[in-house]
């Protein structure tokens, strides 16, 4: 008798969540089911009723927050994008500040786009190209990793410093090769292209060390 009073104190003093705090739980149980969706089982499998039933949620549910698959999609990715930014920002902090930075830079680099977010945003690219919706929704969140934040951060991990352009051609070299060598890796893996990344490593380590001696 006395755990059920107990157990109802406890159910009685619970806060009940408000409309606000219930709208928010959801929209992030859906987010984090398309996280789950796209990493694990593709674009194509992710559909809102998987989604949905991933998230404990009615199949309508998303409808309340999210108007189409393509705006939920574009929510989890744009939360994928900022994760994987913080990482980069961690990571650039953790480099070394000696002859080794530019080396453990381009390891960085590599590693980066090696990840599962670089396989999602390359399928979802792909299906933007015949789907307008999904192209207006991921446009966005593709500026953002190529022309906004991770430049910035990844002037710091090659030049040092935030506010030095000198080497924003050969960082955009940096940038195009490695992640060519790693959509090849995505299409064709074999160690063959873990090769080739060897020796275009070492090419682009002489061009930055190169240039760090003001011959480039």
């Amino acid at each position: 008798m006395s755990g059920l009073v107990v157990s109802t104190l406890s159910t009685a003093r619970r806060p009940r969540l408000t409309q606000q705090q219930r709208s928010a739980a959801t929209r992030e149980a859906l987010i984090d089911a398309t996280i789950e969706c796209l990493m694990e089982v593709g674009y194509d499998r992710a559909t809102t009723g998987e989604i949905s039933e991933r998230a404990g949620l009615s199949r309508g549910a998303h409808l309340h927050h999210f108007q189409t698959r393509a705006t939920l999609v574009a929510a989890a990715v744009e939360v994928l994008a900022q994760r994987a930014l913080d990482d980069l920002a961690r990571a650039v902090k953790r480099l070394p500040h000696d002859e080794r930075r530019p080396a453990a830079a381009l390891d960085m680099l590599w590693r980066l786009f090696n990840r599962r977010l670089f396989h999602v945003i390359v399928e979802l690219s792909v299906h933007g190209r015949t789907d307008p919706e999904l192209k207006a929704e991921f446009d966005p969140i593709k500026r953002m990793l190529g022309h906004e934040s991770m430049p910035r951060w990844l002037r710091v991990a090659f030049a040092g410093s935030a506010e030095d352009h000198r080497l924003d051609d050969l960082i955009s070299l940096i940038v195009a090769s490695t992640r060519g060598l790693a959509v090849m890796k995505l299409l064709e893996p074999s160690r063959e292209i873990n090769e080739r990344w060897e020796a275009c490593r070492a090419q682009l380590l002489t061009l930055l060390q190169q240039a760090g001696e003001g011959r480039c």
